[in-house]
């Protein structure tokens, strides 16, 4: 499996699983149960697409000039972390809950078509 394979599917995957979860809330009964092994699902999913793409950086750059992107990748990540649940708290209070996963949902499909543009190898 090569590393565009790897990034690009566990993208996909977590914006599949963010809509799985939705359909589970939404259903209620039974699938109401396995909404929260689908968020685990998603979750693990979008981990895996920044633990490939910090090995891609990692691999990509010349030594002189890995510690600094790699450094700013992960200063971004850790901001996002701080953001985004502000972010998410604004969003959810204000808009329509099926406008709010399709927020989040075109988020990962986003990350998805930027994985195009790194040279992964393929």
């Amino acid at each position: 499996v090569r590393q565009r394979q790897l990034v690009r599917w566990s993208l996909a995957s977590a914006a599949l699983l963010t809509l799985l979860a939705v359909l589970c809330a939404r259903v209620g009964g039974v699938a109401l149960a396995l909404c929260g092994p689908v968020i685990g699902l998603q979750l693990a999913a979008q981990a895996c697409s920044v633990n490939f793409l910090q090995v891609f950086a990692t691999e990509h750059f010349p030594t002189s000039r890995r510690a600094a992107v790699f450094s700013r990748a992960c200063f971004a990540a850790h901001l996002g972390d701080l953001v985004a649940p502000t972010i998410g708290a604004l969003v959810v209070e204000r808009l329509p809950k099926g406008l709010v996963i399709a927020f989040f949902s075109t988020l990962y499909v986003m990350a998805l078509l930027g994985s195009a543009r790194p040279p992964l190898s393929t």
